[in-house]
């Protein structure tokens, strides 16, 4: 990307476009930032069903599938389900698009399940985005912490 710390880009700022998520900023420099696209498997991302509100993590293979992990088996999730950015995300605000589950799978040891992605962004065909200036707010979560 043609914008870094002259613009006030950040690492593990958001990025978004106007269809959902695209990524992260991994790195940067003056005049230019990198970015971790969702597709990549270091890549990994806080996700929930917008019908269900079902938590779990999304994670890419090496060859670019996108999936929703950690599924306890018996889970209220559908192919069909959009999936969104969740409220345990620290890097993206709650409630930005994702993707569409296109199938559902259990793991061998059939105590979890996975739900395939088709995600809204191909990061491969995009030539603007959008960072947001986003920070958590974590005094909520420091209230609550057990010493």
């Amino acid at each position: 990307m043609n914008k870094g710390l002259l613009n006030d880009i950040l690492v593990n700022s958001p990025v978004v476009s106007n269809k959902g998520v695209v990524g992260k900023v991994l790195t940067t420099s003056l005049n230019y930032s990198v970015i971790l696209p969702l597709n990549n498997p270091l890549f990994k991302l806080s996700v929930m069903s917008k019908r269900s509100k079902l938590q779990g993590i999304m994670e890419s293979d090496i060859y670019g599938n996108s999936y929703m992990n950690l599924i306890k088996l018996g889970s209220d999730i559908a192919v069909g389900d959009t999936i969104i950015t969740s409220n345990v995300s620290t890097i993206f605000p709650k409630g930005y698009p994702v993707g569409i589950v296109t199938q559902l799978k259990e793991s061998p040891d059939q105590v979890y399940m996975s739900a395939k992605l088709n995600s809204f962004v191909d990061p491969a065909c995009i030539d603007q985005v959008i960072i947001l200036h986003y920070i958590k707010d974590l005094k909520y979560e420091r209230e609550f912490e057990i010493n």
